[in-house]
């Protein structure tokens, strides 16, 4: 119900149960992958859009969803997770970093959308290469920039609007999810919001990013 309230004609949902445990939340297709049936990375269509099977996955990137997205357009999307890996250059934001080097050749065959939980920020930024900064970067040789970014002037490390509270507290925001468009959008953008703490705590400790762009 939460969801629905949104009208998503796209949703990129972290944490999310199986579809076959979901039940009925009136999507075109669901696209899940995880090796935890009640916490796994999911893509969901609405309306008149679909989904299609992209590229296969490549196993040393977890938790990254590539699908096609047809309907109104097409384009690909690659849904985001960010978590801990072994190895330290794959944790968290060197997940993505990685799967942006993975999937480079098939995010700039078609315009693209890269969206999810980074767990990152660039005031974390490290001295290793696959830095939040770094991907930044990445994306925007790809002709990828943030919609929430571009919509608010603001820099990346000075958001003034957090997608997540810590452990649900008001006193540790922080800003962690994303959604890269292609920058030929960024002068379609009608809206970008993030979802008040207020509204959102009793369910989650974030907050949802929600991008409205005419395409």
């Amino acid at each position: 119900d939460l969801l629905a309230a949104l009208r998503p004609d796209i949703a990129v949902i972290q944490e999310c149960e199986r579809p076959d445990k979901l039940g009925e939340v009136g999507a075109t297709a669901v696209h899940w992958h995880g090796d935890n049936p009640h916490k796994g990375l999911a893509v969901l269509s609405f309306g008149d859009w679909r989904l299609e099977p992209a590229p296969q996955l490549d196993p040393e990137v977890k938790f990254v969803l590539p699908v096609r997205i047809t309907g109104g357009c097409t384009f690909h999307l690659l849904g985001v997770w960010a978590k801990a890996h072994p190895k330290r250059e794959r944790s968290y934001i060197g997940q993505v970093h990685r799967a942006v080097q993975v999937y480079g050749d098939w995010l700039g065959a078609a315009e693209s959308v890269v969206a999810g939980d980074w767990n990152s920020n660039a005031q974390w930024d490290s001295k290793r290469t696959s830095n939040h900064s770094a991907t930044v970067a990445q994306l925007a040789a790809l002709g990828l920039v943030s919609a929430y970014h571009e919509h608010y002037s603001e820099a990346h490390g000075a958001e003034s609007r957090p997608t997540l509270h810590l452990l649900k507290q008001a006193q540790r925001p922080f800003h962690i999810d994303y959604c890269f468009i292609p920058q030929t959008w960024a002068s379609h953008l009608r809206t970008v919001t993030v979802g008040s703490f207020a509204d959102w705590r009793a369910h989650s400790d974030h907050c949802p990013l929600v991008v409205e762009v005419a395409v």
